[in-house]
């Protein structure tokens, strides 16, 4: 009896010791991203509508807009980060200033950013591997990054958002809004969206769904397409993808004018005639009728994918 107390003793401070020795890497690591990076929280009087622009190299912008007539600055600033410059001579530039000649890793001149700005502003957002995220604003948003992810939710009439290989995502937007969303190699979302729409990607997936508009191009090289929405009376609506699959659902009547082809893929239309082939010697086929009193253009083209109608 007295081994197996003193088996079961050792045992409790084992685990003891394995769980403080835990808790210190925590505490440790945590100390060391504190004392790593800097913390920052600026203000500045600004606009109800005035322009806020934002340049930052790596980490993250988070943009929110509030209704104070104000653009504050918080969060923190890598290691390596020389400062953070703040210029109000012409509406509010932020910059992350990185030392001239710098060699560092980028983890060490990352900065991680949560700026509140007027509602109404017009905010333009420049980063090179910095994820954005932007919300709550009502004024024209424009963001362009190479590597970053790229996420929109707000009621602006002017959204334009480009990443090189992040991916793009647009939730929302004005009435009559005019929109364009683009990435190179990842996937373009589109959800909720009013107005007229120019969304694209080389290789990546582009989807539209719940959203109403009177114009809509829609275009990858090797990606898929889906559009998931309403078909407006007197809209116009194209998808070209070369290799990939178009599939095109649309709620409530249909009335439209379709104009379908695909050089080597097939076309399922759930609601109207059967396609047919172009030529007896090549394997094309197409899809030409009008549904309902045609109030609609759309038009689909893929080179070797398949097409695919459907309500």
């Amino acid at each position: 009896m007295k081994r197996l107390t003193l088996i079961i003793t050792y045992l409790l401070l084992s685990v003891t010791a394995a769980v403080a020795g835990g808790a210190l890497v925590m505490l440790t690591a945590d100390s060391a991203y504190a004392a790593d990076h800097s913390p920052v929280n600026e203000t500045r009087p600004a606009k109800p509508d005035g322009e806020v622009r934002i340049d930052n190299l790596a980490g993250s912008v988070k943009v929110h807009g509030w209704d104070k007539n104000q653009v504050q600055v918080t969060g923190t600033l890598g290691e390596d980060v020389e400062r953070l410059e703040i210029d109000t001579d012409s509406g509010i530039d932020i910059r992350v200033i990185l030392p001239h000649n710098s060699h560092n890793h980028m983890d060490e001149s990352d900065a991680d950013l949560v700026i509140n700005v007027p509602k109404a502003s017009r905010v333009e957002v420049s980063t090179v591997s910095a994820d954005v995220d932007g919300a709550d604003l009502t004024g024209p948003v424009h963001v362009e990054t190479v590597s970053g992810t790229v996420s929109l939710s707000s009621t602006s009439t002017d959204i334009d958002m480009r990443s090189t290989s992040g991916d793009v995502t647009v939730n929302g937007s004005g009435a009559k809004a005019h929109i364009k969303a683009s990435s190179v190699s990842g996937e373009v979302g589109v959800d909720g969206v009013s107005g007229d729409l120019t969304a694209e990607s080389v290789s990546g997936e582009v989807k539209v769904s719940g959203s109403h508009l009177s114009r809509a191009g829609v275009s990858s090289t090797s990606g898929d397409l889906r559009y998931e929405s309403d078909l407006e009376k007197g809209g116009d609506y194209e998808f070209h993808t070369v290799s990939g699959d178009v599939s095109l659902g649309f709620s409530g009547s249909v009335s439209a004018r379709f104009d379908i082809s695909s050089f080597s893929g097939d076309i399922d239309n759930s609601f109207g005639p059967h396609p047919t082939r172009v030529s007896k010697y090549s394997p094309g086929v197409e899809l030409h009728f009008v549904n309902g009193s045609g109030e609609a253009q759309v038009s689909a083209r893929t080179l070797s994918g398949d097409i695919k109608l459907h309500n």
